[in-house]
């Protein structure tokens, strides 16, 4: 008799694309095939000095600058920010940001300035740890430190999180029966008000009946806490390890 187990391993936010020259982006950063529509693009410039790195740079639809930054390679064709980031304002083309990363987590300095051009805030975090920071108001005066991201989280915590997956996913009957397991990525968005949209399956497990589980049961969560950058609430995009197993029980040999 063989017992069914449903493993979910929490994710954490990360940010990573599939390599490619020019991609297109309407006014809620969703890709889009062409131009037509588009509010932004962005565009890979290979890296001169390192043939594992790319400078990958957004612009508006009409050639402003939005972004600017260095990007790693990584060996399933995704790449993930390591090194500065730069960021502009959209209304004027003021700096807005200079965030240092490793492997896709603030390691560094996190510089981020007001759009008026005065600083706003000067943390050092090392491998996505705060250590150390201050804040100021727009006109230069210290002001009371807070984070500079906070991670979307579900409502009632990782405990419910994990409390809804495991009373919600069905291991497919054919999968069962065939005797499949495997790892589902799920990638997903946290929108400003909580709710779950743009579910995928950004990695798949090797059999398209868990993959398309995981995906129905993420895209009927509940709503989630959204994220907050700079004490603003953000739209986030999140990952979530999805496992399927079977497991013998031991009178099984």
């Amino acid at each position: 008799m063989k017992r069914i187990f449903l493993l979910v391993c929490l994710g954490f936010p990360m940010v990573s694309w599939a390599q490619k020259d020019t991609v297109f982006y309407n006014e809620r950063t969703e890709i889009i095939a062409s131009r037509k529509n588009a509010s932004s693009y962005s565009v890979d410039y290979p890296d001169t000095t390192d043939k594992n790195r790319v400078i990958s740079k957004t612009f508006s639809i009409a050639g402003e600058i939005w972004s600017e930054g260095s990007f790693l390679l990584l060996d399933d064709s995704k790449k993930v920010r390591d090194g500065l980031l730069r960021t502009w304002y959209k209304k004027n083309g003021k700096l807005k940001s200079e965030i240092n990363y490793k492997k896709d987590k603030l390691d560094g300095s996190v510089l981020t300035y007001w759009s008026n051009g005065q600083l706003r805030r000067n943390d050092i975090f090392e491998n996505d740890k705060f250590l150390s920071g201050k804040c100021y108001t727009k006109q230069g005066q210290d002001t009371v430190h807070y984070d500079y991201y906070t991670k979307p989280s579900y409502q009632g915590g990782q405990e419910k999180l994990y409390e809804y997956l495991k009373e919600n996913l069905q291991y497919p009957v054919q999968a069962k029966k065939d005797e499949k397991e495997g790892t589902v990525i799920v990638r997903f968005f946290v929108e400003k008000n909580g709710t779950v949209s743009e579910v995928t399956a950004l990695k798949s497990s090797g059999n398209y009946q868990l993959d398309a589980e995981a995906v129905r049961v993420v895209s009927n969560m509940n709503k989630w806490n959204p994220a907050k950058i700079e004490g603003d609430i953000a739209r986030t995009p999140y990952k979530l390890p999805v496992k399927f197993f079977l497991k013998k029980s031991e009178n099984d040999f």
